[in-house]
């Protein structure tokens, strides 16, 4: 029964509406906003022009690593996955 039923259902049906978008000349603060209000870890990153356009997907793991990176520059050393401080070769 429960294969009936997904097989009736469809995308728009679960799809939030409206979208939750990002504009692509949006800031990393407003995404980081949009996703925790929203509490969704991914989201598509559109052209302020033409929303319907597409530009890509936004995750948790990009901004993580973006800020992982920033962490790296700002500190001079290397920010593995675990988060250990690793010190930058010399």
């Amino acid at each position: 029964m429960e294969q009936e039923a997904s097989a009736t259902v469809t995308v728009a049906d679960l799809a939030s509406t409206p979208a939750i978008v990002v504009f692509e000349d949006g800031t990393v603060r407003e995404a980081v906003d949009q996703m925790a209000n929203h509490r969704i870890g991914r989201v598509p990153v559109v052209r302020r022009d033409d929303p319907r356009c597409v530009v890509g997907i936004l995750s948790r793991s990009d901004l993580l690593a973006a800020y992982a990176g920033r962490m790296q520059e700002a500190h001079g050393h290397d920010v593995p996955e675990d988060g250990a401080a690793v010190p930058s070769p010399s």
